[in-house]
């Protein structure tokens, strides 16, 4: 019982977290704005889903048409990985 009210309010605070960042999204420009709206969009969709599971509902959600399109990703660029020789859990890195 405790958790379900922990979750709960831990929700709360996710639902305004993501309300403020579409808020914001709003005074970005194209296309940072369009594809940030519509991220956000998506990622409201599946909490509500995980509010609904986590609430008991067992109905699977409706299929959408990017639901069954698969994900293209590509490998990101080397810029954008991380610094080479650092790990996720430490500050040293690595010999």
């Amino acid at each position: 019982m405790a958790q379900e009210a922990s979750f709960a309010r831990d929700l709360g605070y996710l639902d305004k977290f993501l309300t403020n960042l579409k808020t914001h999204a709003g005074s970005l420009a194209e296309p940072q704005r369009g594809e940030l709206v519509k991220l956000l969009d998506e990622e409201v969709q599946r909490w509500d889903r995980i509010k609904a599971l986590l609430s008991g509902v067992a109905v699977a959600p409706q299929e959408t048409a990017s639901a069954s399109a698969p994900a293209v990703k590509t490998a990101p660029a080397q810029a954008e990985r991380a610094g080479k020789g650092w790990t996720v859990g430490s500050l040293m890195p690595k010999a």
